[in-house]
C-alpha cells in the first residue's frame, strides 16, 4: 500500500546516525531538526508536532491535536498513539530493526499503511519530544482534520 522498500532501503543507506523523513507536499520549520537533534540524545527516537496547513492557500489551520500527537494520545491512542513520520527524527541503531515495515505492510493488514506499522514499532522504544510545531503538514478540504478543526472536536 505504500512505496515499497526505498524508504528501508534509504534509511540503512543515510551516511549518518540518525534519519529524517520530509514528504514533498510538507517542509520543516528552520529550527525543526536541531530541536529534534536535541531531543533525541540518549532516546532511540523523537518527534516534533505538526502545523495543519490548508493545502490550497497555504493558511495554518492550528497544530494538530487529533492524530500525530505520541504515544498513548489522540485518535490512535488504543492503538499505541501515532507520529506522522514527517515530525520523526530515528537513531538508525536503534532502530534498524524496525525499518523493514516501511516495505512490509503484513499478512492480514489489507488496509493497514506501513507508516502506521513503522511507528507503532517506535513506539515501544525510548523517545523524545519537541513540543512544538515545526513541520508544516498540508491538508486538503477533503482531509478529516479539516471537520475536526471546524467542529472543534477534541479526543
Amino acid at each position: 500500500m505504500d512505496g515499497g522498500a526505498l524508504r528501508s532501503i534509504l534509511s540503512f543507506l543515510a551516511n549518518a546516525r540518525t534519519v529524517a523523513y520530509l514528504d514533498d507536499d510538507n517542509s520543516w520549520s528552520p529550527n525543526h531538526l536541531g530541536a529534534l537533534l536535541d531531543a533525541i540524545q540518549g532516546k532511540a527516537w523523537a518527534f516534533s508536532h505538526r502545523m495543519l496547513v490548508d493545502e490550497e492557500s497555504g493558511a495554518e489551520l492550528g497544530v494538530d491535536r487529533w492524530d500525530s500527537v505520541g504515544p498513548g494520545k489522540g485518535r490512535f491512542a488504543a492503538d499505541g498513539g501515532f507520529v506522522d513520520t514527517n515530525c520523526l527524527l530515528v537513531d538508525k541503531v536503534a532502530v534498524g530493526p524496525a525499518f523493514g515495515l516501511w516495505s512490509d505492510p503484513g499478512r492480514g493488514f489489507a488496509s493497514q499503511r506501513a507508516d502506521r506499522r513503522f511507528v507503532r514499532e517506535l513506539m515501544t522504544l525510548p523517545y523524545g519530544e519537541v513540543p512544538k510545531a515545526t513541520v508544516r503538514y498540508g491538508i486538503r478540504k477533503t482531509n478529516i482534520l479539516q471537520t475536526f478543526i471546524r467542529d472543534g472536536i477534541e479526543f
